[in-house]
């Protein structure tokens, strides 16, 4: 039993029960008697009491929480020192478990919840960073979740001992740690970390934050070693193995955002802790309908574990302009009308240059050659006027009693007619019918079967 239960710090703070206890201190219940209300008490241990370096850090957990203000950051109300020299931090009382003892009792948790809790951590995240604040030391028990109204794992972001601080004055980073110096828990260490730097910023967090939601998604580290510098070597030289490996069921994107979050060159994670709880953000339980589960949010990426051993980089995705443009069934259509258009110009100038051979081709018979070639019957064109038919002399006419033309003779291309122009006039007697009618005269002849070999070339 500890010696402080029963105790009453500055006249007003009874200790009731021990709660916890650490390497520096211990965290016990306690009841303000003034105003009778429930709170914790957080003593530092005695033989600290000496060391500047760890009195700065205790004092500091509480400037730090008490200067940023954010609903997910534990809220401290007092600092004092007891009657015996004990430095002390008053803190609001929290009913829950931390998120280690959570992993503890349960194991590894359902996407939606374990990213419903990392964006309430992201979000104290932020704020703290807001304010120049750096943490340096998350892990799953400086998680704490409690119940607040119906949400039962509302987070609590705890101890800011070892945060490193912007001051206002001098907008340098005073921090706790010399050069070479290391602190935080190793396991969540940033590999920035683990060589011992002192100017490291933001970026810590992020992948410590990582590391988190790599463990609680798997329910394993993503380094351990024998001993402390295997460990340390791990974290510096080693990459972690894929989080699908071990849970496949995890969505890709998810197991994306750890890997960028644990990137061991800082300018590869993200930009800040804003970014990071965005790419969460669709697979926060609040955005995920009852009973489901977001598996493939980035299309067309497999997961890692059945990639092809020869194939080392996923699929490019088409979502360039470029890919956009070459995708688009409105422009395929556009191309195909072109085509068609095409198509369509150079057949019609294949027929009219077909047509064109055939009317000037020579047939070897003579027939006058016609001043023009006859337009197709599918176009329509202006008449066309016919040159005189060539007349050469003929033979002085032989008398002959008259006599009319047969009917039946054929009438084709340069057939010769028995009826000619002469001086003697014969009254032609009236036909009677069809095949009565008297041959037509040269002239109109050629004219009637020039047309007529122009239209038909056969």
């Amino acid at each position: 039993m500890s010696t402080y239960i029963g105790r009453v710090l500055e006249g007003k703070y009874r200790l009731i029960r021990l709660l916890g206890a650490g390497g520096m201190g211990e965290v016990y219940e306690a009841h303000h008697a003034l105003i009778d209300r429930r709170l914790a008490v957080k003593l530092l241990h005695p033989e600290y009491a000496g060391e500047e370096d760890v009195v700065r850090r205790f004092q500091r957990e509480a400037k730090a929480s008490t200067a940023i203000g954010h609903e997910h950051i534990i809220d401290i109300t007092d600092m004092g020192v007891a009657d015996t020299g004990e430095l002390f931090i008053v803190m609001e009382y929290l009913e829950g478990r931390s998120l280690g003892q959570v992993m503890e009792d349960e194991g590894a948790l359902a996407p939606g919840r374990a990213c419903h809790v990392m964006a309430q951590m992201l979000s104290a995240l932020e704020a703290a960073h807001g304010k120049g604040i750096i943490h340096r030391d998350l892990k799953p028990d400086n998680v704490f979740l409690t119940h607040r109204g119906p949400d039962a794992d509302y987070v609590k972001l705890l101890d800011f001992g070892i945060s490193k601080v912007k001051t206002s004055d001098d907008g340098m980073t005073k921090g706790l740690t010399r050069t070479g110096q290391i602190l935080g828990t190793p396991s969540y260490m940033s590999p920035e970390q683990a060589r011992g730097e002192t100017n490291v910023t933001a970026s810590t967090d992020i992948y410590s934050a990582g590391v988190i939601l790599y463990e609680i998604l798997t329910g394993v580290l993503p380094y351990e070693g024998p001993s402390f510098p295997a460990l340390l070597i791990k974290i510096l030289t080693e990459e972690a193995a894929d989080p699908l490996t071990l849970k496949p069921d995890l969505p890709p994107a998810l197991a994306d955002a750890i890997r960028v979050a644990m990137s061991k060159d800082p300018a590869d994670r993200f930009p800040d802790v804003a970014s990071f709880r965005t790419a969460l953000a669709p697979f926060s339980k609040e955005n995920m309908p009852a009973g489901s589960m977001v598996k493939n949010v980035i299309p067309d990426m497999p997961p890692r574990g059945a990639r092809s051993p020869v194939r080392k980089t996923p699929a490019r995705l088409a979502t360039t302009p470029l890919d956009l443009v070459r995708t688009s069934p409105a422009r395929k259509r556009g191309k195909m009308r072109v085509v068609a258009g095409i198509l369509s110009a150079t057949a019609i100038l294949l027929v009219g240059f077909v047509a064109y051979l055939a009317f000037s081709r020579p047939n070897g018979q003579s027939a006058p050659a016609p001043a023009a070639p006859a337009p197709l019957a599918s176009v329509a064109a202006p008449p066309v006027v016919p040159a005189p038919p060539i007349v050469t002399p003929a033979p002085a006419p032989i008398p002959a009693p008259a006599q009319t033309a047969d009917p039946k003779a054929p009438v084709g291309k340069g057939r010769k007619t028995a009826h000619e122009p002469t001086a003697i006039k014969v009254p032609a007697a009236k036909p009677s019918s069809e095949s009565d009618k008297p041959p037509p005269s040269p002239a109109k002849r050629g004219k009637d079967e020039r047309d007529l070999d122009e239209v038909s070339p056969w």
